[in-house]
């Protein structure tokens, strides 16, 4: 019979429990990935359902996204949208607010959020997220921005 060093039984115990925790971690690092994958498509099909007036089931989707990804700014953004399209104003500029915490840069959001401020008559504080949005140099449709502005503007004459 062959006797086992203390050292050497150490060694392999170390080596197995590295290698129990690489494989961990290697496992989240997959499960991260596949609910990345599942928050984006049900956010595809959260707008999706929006784009088509299915309100309450776009709203189902979109929330399980943020159930499965809860700081996606594009999440946020279509569930703003979503909450400013069904009436809920509150819940509208909550999600507006959150998704330009999340995402520094998002003409899309100040500009809807310009919208909502416009709708509830606060037509100074609009001005200045619609100016955001026609200034920002990711802005790929400022004019709309800038369209968003003259038309809340003639609603204060």
């Amino acid at each position: 019979m062959m006797q086992v060093r203390k050292g050497a039984v150490l060694r392999i115990f170390t080596t197995l429990i590295a290698m129990v925790l690489l494989s961990s971690c290697a496992t989240t690092i997959k499960s991260q990935k596949e609910s990345a994958k599942v928050a984006q498509l049900q956010l595809e099909l959260g707008v999706a359902y929006m784009e088509q007036g299915h309100l309450d089931l776009a709203m189902v989707n979109l929330k399980k996204s943020l159930l499965a990804d809860p700081d996606n700014p594009e999440a946020l953004y279509a569930l703003a949208l979503l909450y400013l399209r069904s009436g809920n104003e509150d819940e509208a500029e909550q999600s507006f607010l959150q998704a330009m915490r999340e995402r520094k840069s998002y003409p899309e959001a100040q500009n809807g959020y310009g919208v909502l401020l416009c709708r509830q008559g606060r037509q100074q504080e609009a001005a200045a997220y619609f100016e955001m949005a026609m200034h920002d140099p990711d802005n790929k449709t400022p004019n709309v921005a800038g369209r968003n502005s003259e038309i809340c503007g003639d609603e204060m004459r």
